[in-house]
């Protein structure tokens, strides 16, 4: 019987899993409702069929009907005011202490007078004397449980209610007028709870259509008022199909749908991105983004004052393409957009307006690196949806006066938003150990601690660094990879020879070399070493991973072939133990770590030449690299023939370019 091996495919299932489980939970994001199966834009002719109404339906008013309704609403409800009673009490209870104090026990019936008549003015209220600003006429006055409409004429303010007691009870009122005050003010929340109940009553609906009813027939343009008709269909209809439907079979149907782009991705990824598709952590990080951009959509969505057009989709291939590439990003963009097309109202608008935005973020912004650059990308994603947005208002209306200048707003804060980009990338390089081009070039630049210390105690070896960055580089460029990666890599690949300088011949400025004092083992070892003392070095600055992997593969599981060929040499009797000999791997994995391990041999080989000329760097050059093949140090990297023919050219240019001053022409 034949054992299945589950362990070799356990990224499989492991990545099926996370799609599966990514499309089950965006399935619970959507809301539950029928969809209405006909496709319409206002401008455009009814595709369908001739259409009668389905269902008996109420023809909704606009939004600006509403809102004209609702201000009309707001200009004939009464402000209301209400009475703080502590404030009667406390005016009294002043007043009558000070009429006692002042009048005698003999004028007992004129401070009942007066206080009776206060107590009546205050009971009715006394209005502070702004309110003769008032643009009402009336006023609803709140007096404990009841309520009363008062003529704003009839108002009485602490002015007026001095001048009516003094012209009733003569100058005694000058000795408590300083402690009048008024008890009534504006009851902001009360009126606006008034507003808000009368604009929930008033009807949403200006008509009604019965079933069988005519809607549109095939061929007519949907204009205006087909527009509004068809939309109030249509919420009308998804509303009474949820009642009706059996809503197991709807979510089936919703996962399928999200299941099958997820699936095209995951397809995608096994057959164009295998270098993606292996690495969890990568898959991890899609999903991510994707479900993401799901959960912030519904929760707009799930707002009425926000537009979806608020959310910055352009961030998706901006963010992709700064850790994968543009194709990657854009796709991922389309499997995103394409999943939230079914929550919002206008799917193909919405399509059209998001997949433009992502390519021309894409087209405009080559290197994130420069950063007026995301600028000039925020700039043009908002042109190209204004740009769009005009262009179909004009074949929707046909003239200005229905554009919504609020539109261009969410453009605006779009391209603002988009600009997040910046600080989203440096959360997931962390997040996920990725290296974006902005930290590849701060870790290029020659001042960082461990290339300052690689100049000053290692010139030779700093030098080299240059000498084979600058070749990897320009190898990388032409190659289509990771020209910044490949170039920071290889000016960290020797940071371990600064720990023991001298034992590396081109850091000897004397004809003196401590090798020749020890054995040709303990050589190779001190050789060997600066590949793991490099390595613990990046470890101990925290230089990322993907910079540490070329210190760790520049040489693969080659020999140290001096030292080992003079072991041979000098003890032809002895069989020598290749392990001390050998670096301790790992041959490079990627295209960019491969090129830096050529780079670096030839560079180091083409000093030690006696007669430089272009046939002798041509045959190093060859040399080199068939070694390098035949050994099998590059078996595990993803370079076609085709690469390796061009590396080799490349090489020989680059070479005969840096030696031109010493090559020999024949006369």
């Amino acid at each position: 019987m034949t054992k299945i091996n589950l362990k070799g495919h356990k990224k499989i299932w492991v990545n099926i899993i996370l799609f599966t489980t990514t499309a089950l939970v965006i399935t619970t994001l959507f809301p539950l409702k029928g969809e209405f199966k006909y496709e319409f834009t206002q401008g455009k002719p009814w595709q369908h069929n001739d259409f009668f109404s389905p269902i008996d339906f109420s023809i909704h008013k606009t939004s600006q009907q509403i809102s004209n309704e609702t201000d009309s609403l707001m200009e004939t409800v009464n402000p209301y005011f209400s009475i703080d009673s502590s404030i009667s009490n406390s005016v009294y209870i002043e007043v009558t202490k000070k009429l006692q104090k002042t009048l005698p026990d003999s004028l007992l019936n004129l401070k009942n007078n007066i206080l009776n008549s206060i107590k009546k003015y205050y009971n009715d209220g006394v209005f502070d004397d702004d309110v003769s600003n008032l643009e009402k006429n009336d006023i609803e006055l709140i007096n404990g449980k009841f309520t009363k409409t008062i003529s704003r004429n009839d108002l009485n303010t602490v002015d007026s209610i001095i001048y009516k007691l003094e012209n009733k009870f003569g100058h005694n009122i000058n000795l408590i007028s300083d402690i009048f005050k008024p008890n009534t003010f504006y009851d902001e929340t009360t009126t606006q709870q008034i507003i808000d109940n009368e604009v929930y009553n008033a009807s949403k609906a200006y008509g009604y259509i019965k079933k069988g009813e005519k809607i549109i027939f095939k061929g007519e343009i949907v204009n205006e008022n087909y527009y509004r008709i068809l939309n109030s269909l249509k919420d009308e209809f998804e509303i009474q199909a949820i009642k009706d439907a059996n809503v197991f079979l709807i979510i089936i149907g919703r996962f399928l749908l999200v299941f099958l782009l997820l699936w095209f991705l995951y397809l995608f990824l096994l057959s164009y991105r295998k270098d993606i598709f292996i690495n969890t952590k990568n898959i991890l990080f899609l999903l991510i983004i994707i479900f993401s951009f799901v959960v912030t959509s519904r929760l707009v969505i799930s707002f009425d004052k926000l537009s979806i057009y608020i959310i910055p989709f352009a961030i998706i291939p901006v963010i992709v393409r700064t850790f994968f590439d543009g194709r990657l990003g854009l796709y991922i963009s389309i499997v995103s957009v394409l999943m939230i097309a079914g929550m919002v109202p206008n799917p193909y608008e919405f399509v059209f307006f998001q997949i433009s935005a992502s390519m021309t973020a894409i087209f405009t912004l080559q290197n994130i690196n420069e950063r007026g650059k995301l600028f000039t990308t925020a700039g043009f994603v908002g042109l190209t949806y204004s740009i769009i947005y005009l262009a179909s208002s004009f074949i929707q209306v046909g003239n200005f006066t229905q554009i919504d200048n609020n539109k261009f707003v969410w453009f605006l804060g779009n391209g603002l938003l988009l600009l997040s980009s910046y600080p989203l990338i440096y959360v997931f390089e962390r997040m996920f150990g990725f290296l974006s081009d902005v930290t590849l070039l701060e870790l290029a630049d020659s001042n960082q601690p461990l290339l300052r210390n690689l100049a000053e105690k290692t010139p030779g070896t700093f030098q080299h660094s240059m000498q084979v960055a600058n070749i990897a580089e320009e190898i990388t460029r032409k190659l289509n990879g990771n020209a910044l990666l490949a170039r920071t890599g290889a000016l960290y690949h020797d940071i371990g020879k600064s720990l023991h300088p001298q034992y590396f011949i081109e850091n000897q400025t004397e004809s003196v070399n401590p090798h020749d004092h020890i054995e040709f083992e303990k050589s190779a070892e001190i050789i060997i070493n600066h590949v793991n003392e490099g390595v613990e070095l990046a470890k101990k600055h925290k230089l990322p991973e993907q910079i540490i992997d070329f210190i760790k593969m520049h040489h693969g599981v080659s020999k140290v072939q001096y030292f080992y060929k003079s072991f041979v040499k000098k003890y032809p009797d002895v069989i020598p133990n290749e392990t001390k000999f050998t670096y301790p791997g790992p041959r490079p994995n990627t295209k960019e770590t491969a090129i830096v391990m050529v780079s670096d041999s030839v560079e180091a080989a083409s000093r030690s030449l006696k007669l430089i000329t272009e046939a002798s760097i041509s045959n190093l050059v060859d040399n080199i690299f068939d070694n390098i093949l035949n050994s099998g140090q590059l078996m595990y990297t993803n370079l076609t023939f085709n690469d390796v023919t061009l590396i080799r050219k490349i090489l020989k240019e680059k070479l005969i370019s840096i030696y031109h001053g010493r090559i020999e022409y024949p006369k």
